[in-house]
Formats: C-alpha cells, sequence, structure tokens
C-alpha cells in the first residue's frame, strides 16, 4: 500500500515528469519528436495547416493519427486533444475508451504518481524524483496483468464521473493532502478526487488506489531486481 502523508508538509514540489503522463501535450512539443515521418509527419502537418488558418486540414491530419494502428497511448490522447480543440467529439464507443489511468497520492514529503497505459507501458515518479519507466509491453506476466488490472478498473469508473469539464488543459496537480485518480480517454480526462479517507472508503476508489498500489510495487521490485 502507498504509505500515506501525515501532518508534515509537503517539501517536494510535484516532478516537471508528471506533465508528460496525460497526453495533452502541445503542438509544439508533438512536432519535435524524432523523425518528421509516421504519426509525427500528420502532427507537423496540422501544426503548418493551423499556422496557415486551414483547420479543416489541421483536422484531416490529426484524424489520420487516431485512425493508425500500433502507435503509443499518449499519442492517440494527444490527437483527440487537439481535435476537440477543434470541436471534434470522438464517438461514444472510441471516446469511452480509457487509454491510460494516473493516480497521483500524496506522501508524507512530496506526490507519487503512477501511470498505466493500453499500450503496457507504464511509469511511477516517487516523491524523490526517482521514476521508473516501464517501456517493454509484455516483458513481465507479473507487470502486464497487474496493469491490465488497473486499466479494467479504470474503464469501470470512467463513465460514473464523467470528463473533467473545465475550460483549457486538466487542472494543476493536486493539493497537499489530496489524492486524484485519472483515467485518460478520447473524450478527455475523467478524475475524482478527496482525501484518502474519502477515497478509499468509496469502493470504486479503493478498487483504484488497491490496483496502482499493486502495479507501483511490480514496477519497483522489477527496478530493484534489475540493479
Amino acid at each position: 500500500m502507498f504509505d500515506l502523508f501525515k501532518k508534515t508538509p509537503s517539501v517536494n514540489p510535484p516532478s516537471p515528469l508528471r506533465e508528460t503522463f496525460f497526453g495533452d501535450f502541445s503542438m509544439e512539443m508533438l512536432c519535435t519528436q524524432g523523425a518528421e515521418e509516421g504519426h509525427i509527419a500528420h502532427f507537423i502537418a496540422a501544426k503548418n495547416a493551423l499556422d496557415s488558418g486551414d483547420q479543416q486540414a489541421a483536422i484531416e491530419s490529426l484524424k489520420k493519427v487516431t485512425e493508425m494502428p500500433g502507435l503509443e497511448s499518449r499519442m492517440y490522447l494527444a490527437a483527440w486533444f487537439h481535435l476537440q480543440n477543434l470541436g471534434i467529439e470522438p464517438a461514444p464507443p472510441v471516446g469511452q475508451k480509457v487509454l491510460g489511468v494516473v493516480l497521483e497520492i500524496w506522501m508524507e514529503q512530496g506526490l507519487d504518481v503512477l501511470a498505466a497505459y493500453d499500450d503496457g507501458s507504464a511509469r511511477y515518479i516517487n516523491y524523490t524524483g526517482a521514476a521508473v519507466i516501464w517501456d517493454v509491453p509484455g516483458a513481465d506476466a507479473e507487470i502486464e496483468r497487474r496493469l491490465r488490472h488497473l486499466l479494467a478498473v479504470g474503464q469501470e469508473v470512467a463513465p460514473r464521473i464523467g470528463p473533467w469539464e473545465g475550460k483549457g488543459r486538466r487542472p494543476n496537480p493536486p493539493e497537499f493532502g489530496q489524492i486524484r485518480l485519472n483515467m485518460l480517454t478520447p473524450s478527455g480526462v475523467h478524475f475524482g478526487q478527496g482525501s484518502y479517507a474519502a477515497l478509499s472508503s468509496d469502493p470504486m476508489g479503493a478498487a483504484l488506489i488497491n490496483a496502482g498500489a499493486s502495479l507501483m510495487q511490480a514496477l519497483t521490485e522489477k527496478q530493484l531486481s534489475a540493479k
């Protein structure tokens, strides 16, 4: 189980790496990711179209990203993030698919953040800034099992919450003493937030927290065994 914060104020700000977990990358960042081919070429085309005022061409380029097989989950989330900004909403079956789960939980000295994605990758940032990046989907059966369980729980919870309706990007990190349970879908981020006591007493909240703790344990044990 996560080691929860006590009454000591946080001494470590959230890691900047957290900002990369949600898939809502800026167009500028997307266009600098690797070779100018494949899905990156479509992001570049979309940015160029927007810069020239051709919104429809940008929409068409972004839709091509959503239709490409085998991409990283965050790339699909990024394409839908920008499509939504252009007024295009995914159809319900697509929009309701949970492509990632991000759990943000305050510890005694900082924020722990765990992410699991439908592509089989995962990330964990400890409040100290230490991180585990799991980018070898399927390479470990136990990690895969726990990751899929967390995503399955997230898929059950997301429709009960509904997408974030705030303007612009998702909210800032939760304040000290709060935890946030995020489900990432093409229709936007769905999240529940509250104290540990409140969310852990809710059946769905407890299921997400427990599944997240299980995956975090597997990731950290894998990292330790590799040293």
